[in-house]
Formats: C-alpha cells, sequence, structure tokens
C-alpha cells in the first residue's frame, strides 16, 4: 500500500510561510488525487489546520500538536499516516514545526516504511540571516532540502539581496533547486518536477493537447526493466544521470532478491525502500526532467537493457490566469 502514497515534508523555520505555500498549492486544485495534509505544531498553532481546511473541502486535515515530528510526536504521526492511507490518501504533506530536524525525520519515516519522496524547505528571505545566528537547525533544514522555497522576497529592500541569498543556499545544498515563491505561489514547471505522478504518463504521441506543460521544455520518462537488475549497474547509472533529471522513482527488481525495491530519486539524492507487498509488480521507473532528450535517456538506461520512452504527464499543472488569482 506504501508505495502508491507520495509523502512530502515541508519545513521550513517558524514564520517562514509553510501554511501559506501549502494553501497555496491545495487551493489551485491540481492534483486530482486524494490528499491528507499532517499539520505538526506546539499547540498554539492549531488554527494552521483549519487554515488549510478552509481552502478545499476535498482534502483531509490531521493536526499532531503537542511536540516535535523528530522526537515526541514520532509515533502519533506514525499513527496519523497509517490512518489517513486507510482512507484512501494518495498524497499526504507533512508539515512540520519549525524545529524539525529534517533528516531525523527523514530517517525516522522510512524506518516505519514511510519512505519521504521529497523534502521542500520554505526559507524566509527576510528573516533567514537572524534565524541562522540563533538556531543551527535552520541550516540544517536548508541541507536536507531537496526543493529550497524562497519565500517573502517581496519584502526584502535591499538590491541583489535576494541573488546574494541565493549564493548561500547553493553553499549550503548544492543539489536542490532553487524557486523563488510569489505570494506563497510556485509556477508550473516546479508543480511537474516535484509532485508529477508516475500513474499518469502520457506517450509523446499524445502529447499534442499537453503543449502548455510542455512549455518549460519539461519532459517525462517511462523507462520499463528487464525482469531483474543488476544493482551495482544501476548505483552507476543513477551516479551518471543528466543533470537536468530532478526525479526517478519506480520499482526494481535487483538479481537474487525475491523483494521488490521502491527507489526514489530527487534532485541528487536517492533511497531504496523494501516492499513486501508488490510481488506481481512490474519493475518500471518513471523521470522528469527538463531539457533532456530522449536518447540521452536511452543510451544510460541500455546498460540496463531498459526501454525508453519520453511523454509528459496530466493531471498536474493547470496554468492560472498569472494576473488574476482567486483570493480566500
Amino acid at each position: 500500500m506504501h508505495h502508491q502514497t507520495s509523502i512530502h515534508l515541508v519545513t521550513g523555520y517558524l514564520g517562514s510561510g509553510k501554511t501559506q505555500f501549502l494553501s497555496r498549492l491545495l487551493e489551485r486544485k491540481i492534483l486530482s488525487e486524494k490528499i491528507a495534509v499532517i499539520v505538526n505544531d506546539f499547540g498554539a498553532v492549531m488554527f494552521d489546520g483549519m487554515r488549510l481546511a478552509s481552502t478545499n473541502a476535498d482534502i483531509e486535515i490531521v493536526d499532531v500538536p503537542g511536540g516535535c515530528l523528530c522526537c515526541s510526536a514520532i509515533e502519533d504521526f506514525q499513527t496519523a499516516l497509517t490512518q489517513v492511507m486507510e482512507r484512501g490518501a494518495r498524497r499526504i504533506f507533512i508539515e512540520a514545526t519549525g524545529l524539525a530536524d529534517a533528516a531525523q525525520v527523514q530517517r525516522d519515516l522510512a524506518f516505519m516504511r514511510f519512505p519521504v519522496d521529497s523534502t521542500l524547505c520554505i526559507v524566509d528571505a527576510l528573516n533567514l540571516r537572524r534565524f541562522q545566528t540563533l538556531f543551527h537547525i535552520v541550516n540544517a533544514q536548508i541541507q536536507a532540502a531537496d526543493f529550497l522555497l524562497i519565500s517573502k522576497e517581496d519584502l526584502v529592500k535591499k538590491p541583489d539581496a535576494v541573488s546574494a541569498l541565493e549564493q548561500s543556499l547553493r553553499a549550503l545544498n548544492p543539489r536542490a533547486p532553487i524557486t523563488r515563491l510569489a505570494q506563497g505561489r510556485v509556477g508550473t514547471e516546479f508543480l511537474l518536477q516535484a509532485f508529477a505522478p508516475a500513474e499518469r504518463f502520457i506517450p509523446e504521441r499524445a502529447t499534442h493537447q499537453q503543449e502548455h506543460l510542455l512549455r518549460d521544455n519539461v519532459t517525462a520518462f517511462r523507462i520499463r526493466l528487464p525482469k531483474s537488475v543488476d544493482f551495482p549497474t544501476f548505483e552507476r547509472l543513477l551516479a551518471g544521470l543528466p543533470s537536468g533529471l530532478v526525479r526517478l522513482k519506480g520499482l526494481l527488481r535487483l538479481d537474487d532478491s525475491p523483494q521488490a525495491v521502491l527507489v526514489n530519486f530527487v534532485a541528487g539524492a536517492w533511497n531504496y525502500q523494501p516492499l513486501s507487498d508488490s510481488t506481481d509488480a512490474e519493475s518500471e521507473l518513471f523521470a522528469i526532467g527538463q531539457a533532456i532528450e530522449l536518447h540521452e535517456m536511452e543510451s544510460r538506461f541500455a546498460t540496463l537493457g531498459a526501454s525508453v520512452e519520453a511523454g509528459t504527464v496530466r493531471s498536474v499543472g493547470m496554468i492560472e490566469d498569472d494576473h488574476h488569482h482567486h483570493e480566500h
């Protein structure tokens, strides 16, 4: 069951804009599967969950207050994750408390067999420097992120200050793509890279109606693998993926192993999770990247005897009129 559910961890220090980001993301209704949001904060911020709930009636909000996800609240989180999955959630956003140690949360969830698909860190452009001097956890959150999202850019007065901030973020975490938020919103390109679901792959020959998704040269790839794969060969392949490849996820069957493995590669980092409930599943990977040609992927995956198909995805990437937003 778990491998069908995407889990995204949203981190960022106190007041960085995590709830605004999630509210703006979810009010766009671009994600068509059943969604759950698990909000973890210290008691006083219970209203965060209510604000999210008001944006979209199809989203389940679960509050896990009373402690930090990386320590005292971990068992409550395990219960919450299990319950929302049993109720059919196929995409789960975890809004962690500002004090959360993201790397520890990632390890804990993987140990509990809830591997995180991606970790997004909201970086407050106005207050980051002050928080960095006060709390070491701020830099740790940045370093553990797969995607860095800069908030409150419009409130920064000094010219070039945000560019300087981006440079310092790259020094801390060179692998994570950096995106600037506009009042909490992200563009279509980011949505495709971060959230596009594998099961909605559309082959290239059917993409004439999907041109708006290809405007940023974002391509999806379906990679069909042989019945079993040599693991060292696969590791070498991952180490040499094109730099424009942001995400790769799917099931893998390794030589001499009865269990299928869920592999998740995002922004330069990867993890593996053995699966106990996928005996009949095919070995197949799904990838998303920018400015990557089909022949590049074919030549790289030829060492595994894989066939590669290029295309796009559906159900993600609804284009909004950037000059007119419905405020809730």
